[in-house]
């Protein structure tokens, strides 16, 4: 899958989970309804909330930083990082 497809597939999952969130049906209901597979539903569910900070907001996908260290080494061989 292109990362475009992938996109789009995550696009897709995200207007049908906001939707099951607005619908007040329980996730066997709305999945009957959408005729979506029940288990389909829960992993985009829990892959969102993942993706959120606890406040609600969108977590930032950031590329990690690289965060410079002090080392000493000490009399004896131990090595103390700072």
């Amino acid at each position: 899958m292109t990362k475009a497809e992938l996109e789009a597939l995550r696009k897709l999952w995200r207007a049908r989970v906001a939707d099951f969130r607005a619908s007040g049906l329980t996730g066997a209901a709305w999945c009957a309804a959408h005729q979506v597979k029940e288990h389909q539903l829960w992993y985009w569910v829990g892959k969102f909330k993942a993706d959120t900070d606890h406040d609600g907001r969108q977590r930032d996908h950031a590329e990690p930083r690289f965060i410079p260290t002090l080392s000493r080494r000490l009399p004896g061989g131990v090595v103390r990082h700072a």
